[in-house]
């Protein structure tokens, strides 16, 4: 598949503009818009890139996907932009099954004051996943996503989906 130009990029609208984000972007699938209960249905974390590729910094430009056949349309909306999207892994209050429900979650970022962004000094969490890096003919090298599967400090909110 060829690479769009940088005008087919520039003219599509960037995932992280879509109204279908809603106000809690971690809560939703971005692409369609239904609300997700962590529970139930497991986000994907996809990092927008700009028109050369480069990964884009902060919390707005992480995408939250549903994942498994009710989402394959939103997936393939994700996979035919002409914008870079990579998966990643997030981090403290971008996990979705972790932060989603957390009181220590506002908006996109963990507010505990032992993670490193708030001067402590960092939190535990545990990821699963593969370790090392998987090669194939034909499709190249990639190094598997780890997935956020507990957090030394979680504590979920009153009435939240599974508490």
């Amino acid at each position: 598949m060829k690479k769009p130009d940088v005008a087919a990029i520039r003219a599509a609208v960037p995932l992280s503009r879509r109204p279908e984000r809603g106000q809690d972007p971690i809560r939703v699938c971005n692409v369609c818009g239904v609300a997700v209960d962590p529970k139930d249905l497991y986000l994907t974390v996809w990092r927008e890139h700009d028109e050369a590729d480069r990964p884009i910094a902060g919390d707005g430009a992480l995408i939250f996907l549903g994942s498994g056949t009710v989402h394959e349309a939103c997936r393939k909306t994700l996979e035919a932009h002409p914008r870079l999207y990579a998966e990643v892994s997030g981090t403290p209050g971008n996990f979705p099954w972790l932060c989603g429900p957390c009181v220590h979650r506002q908006e996109r970022r963990c507010t505990h004051p032992s993670t490193k962004a708030n001067g402590g000094a960092g939190i535990a969490i545990t990821l699963s996943g593969l370790n090392g890096i998987i090669c194939t003919r034909g499709r190249g090298c990639i190094t598997p996503t780890k997935n956020a599967v507990a957090c030394a400090e979680r504590v979920e909110r009153k009435g939240a989906p599974g508490a």
